[in-house]
């Protein structure tokens, strides 16, 4: 058996054990948000179409817990309710970037400096994409900006008509743990793995062998042609970017791989393209590349005097306890599996049904004549829903 097949298992479990604790806590705040954050509030800060709005909605949309596609539908509710494409741009760029479950993570695995240069990072590119569609977007359609210009979008995670909501921190925690690890779940085993595979697979000075270390546009610009396609989650790319890290792929370039994933993929750019239009399109993503790339560079420049670079792949987790982190290892792993039940077993059950419904009889050829009914059958009728049309007699007023 080849050694990184060996070494896989216990690389990811690494992972999971510096993380886990962050993960748990990063849940639980996103709970607590969903549940006490005035979502009336939010729509209403919303509102407006100037820098004040676009300030707003970037600041708003960082700590949310809303992946890529789950913001997709909510920017669309606050379009409908009159929201102007500068703010909704900033938002769907702020929001699937960074929240408060991807920051705790990215502190676990890779340093205080990362955790706070990828919100701001994130703050900062969705305010440019925000200014960039108020000086350069299409004039706004006073149509598109009525509440009644169209039926709600929203799915069960928008849920923006409603104010605040019930439940305190039992809703907080059930919604935290049970249905964002359901949004989470197949992205954090993704992640988690890809994490576990990377440290197994690639040497260490994999990316400085290959001409991809600190300073180098290549490896950015390889990053961007990555991620753009690809879905991948706030959470579920911060194990994969620090992987990269420990490898020695450059802060920047590592910064540029978390920017760019979450935020485009090919679901998002077709919303964006549909709603707002070709020209917002072209303002979101170039915001995007853009913008990412600049910081990229401006964080190995910072790494360089900061000693970033080393901190690479090596968590936080030594610090704790070592019974934290195991316990929260595994609750984190018991709760990652009734994710992937929860989200697993209605497609299961789909399949089953279909699987189960009888196949519908052949067609009998053209020409012939049906079987004439036997002597049983023309005296005692079938039972049934078509029983009154095939035997008349048995009809009651």
């Amino acid at each position: 058996m080849p050694e990184w097949l060996t070494n896989l298992a216990p690389a990811s479990w690494s992972v999971v054990l510096r993380a886990a604790p962050f993960i748990l806590f990063g849940l639980f705040m996103a709970g607590v948000l969903h549940v006490y954050l005035p979502v009336n509030l939010v729509r209403k800060l919303l509102g407006g179409g100037g820098i004040g709005a676009v300030l707003r909605a970037a600041a708003i949309g960082v700590p949310l817990p809303l992946c890529s596609c789950g913001v997709i539908p909510v920017a669309l509710h606050l379009r409908k309710e009159g929201a102007r494409r500068g703010p909704v741009l900033s938002f769907l760029i702020a929001t699937p970037e960074t929240g408060v479950d991807s920051i705790a993570v990215t502190y676990a695995l890779m340093g205080p400096v990362m955790a706070v240069a990828r919100p701001i990072a994130a703050l900062l590119t969705a305010i440019a994409a925000g200014l960039g569609e108020l000086l350069f977007g299409a004039a706004e359609d006073q149509a598109e900006l009525s509440p009644e210009a169209g039926g709600s979008t929203c799915d069960g995670r928008a849920e923006l008509s409603r104010g605040r909501r019930s439940g305190g921190l039992r809703a907080a925690v059930s919604y935290g743990f049970v249905v964002l690890m359901r949004d989470l779940a197949p992205w954090l085993l993704l992640g988690l793995g890809l994490a576990g595979l990377v440290e197994s697979l690639l040497p260490e000075d994999f990316f400085q062998k290959h001409g991809l270390g600190p300073g180098s546009i290549l490896s950015m610009v390889l990053m961007l042609l990555v991620s753009m396609p690809m879905y991948m989650c706030a959470t579920g790319s911060t194990p994969i970017a620090a992987a990269m890290m420990g490898k020695g792929l450059s802060p920047g370039a590592a910064l540029v791989f978390l920017l760019a994933g979450p935020a485009t993929n090919v679901a998002t750019m077709l919303a964006v393209g549909r709603f707002l239009g070709k020209r917002s399109l072209a303002i979101y993503l170039g915001t995007i590349f853009g913008v990412s790339l600049l910081l990229g560079f401006a964080l190995d420049a910072l790494a360089g005097t900061a000693g970033l670079a080393a901190a690479g792949i090596h968590g936080h987790a030594q610090v704790l306890p070592e019974w934290l982190a195991w316990g929260s290892a595994l609750l984190f792993l018991v709760l990652l599996a009734n994710g992937l039940r929860l989200r697993l077993v209605p497609y299961w059950m789909l399949w089953r049904d279909r699987r189960s419904r009888p196949t519908p009889a052949a067609p009998e050829p053209a020409g012939v004549a049906a079987p004439a009914p036997s002597a049983d059958q023309a005296v005692a009728p079938s039972k049934g829903p078509g029983r009154e049309a095939e035997c008349p007699h048995c009809k009651r007023d």
